[in-house]
């Protein structure tokens, strides 16, 4: 099994054990976030090619918002106000800390109750994308393409810009 199966075939274990009631939902986003990590890391050392390490990011990335949307869903659902209040109290629950998404193709993404911290998304495709209930410090979007993203109840902490296209961006 090559690197890339194999974090295809972690990602469906993770989320067999989720569906199964092995782990919480919590455990899963973590586990997801450190395949990122790994991900990140193996790409940095050229064990993936770009191509590659975008398919793996994306496919994490989407499968972190399922299980965000279906705690959402749970806390919309929940009888029990407490419960309500713990599942969706508005803070970034997922911290994504230190990743290169440079020159990445991730146009649609969907960045939701995330906190990122010193990512780089410098020259990347981000158009059309979603940034919502999000804190990202210290990231980078130079010469990146925003167009036409939302950024909606957000904060942006020393971020750079720099040459970023912004146009028809909403939120910034």
């Amino acid at each position: 099994m090559n690197q890339v199966e194999h974090v295809f075939f972690k990602i469906k274990q993770i989320i067999v054990e989720l569906s199964e009631g092995k782990t919480s939902k919590s455990i899963a986003i973590s586990e997801l976030c450190y395949l990122l990590t790994v991900v990140n890391l193996n790409g940095a050392r050229g064990d993936l090619t770009s191509t590659h390490r975008n398919a793996l990011f994306l496919s994490i990335l989407n499968q972190i918002q399922k299980i965000q949307d279906a705690a959402t869903v749970l806390s919309k659902t929940a009888s029990n106000r407490s419960i309500s209040k713990f599942i969706n109290k508005g803070d970034p629950v997922t911290v994504i800390n230190n990743l290169n998404f440079s020159s990445m193709s991730l146009p649609h993404v969907r960045f939701k109750d995330m906190h990122l911290i010193a990512c780089n998304f410098d020259n990347s495709d981000l158009r059309n994308s979603l940034i919502v209930n999000c804190e990202l410090q210290g990231c980078t979007f130079n010469d990146a393409d925003l167009s036409h993203s939302k950024i909606l109840r957000s904060k942006l902490l020393g971020c750079s810009m720099d040459g970023a296209n912004v146009t028809g961006v909403k939120g910034l």
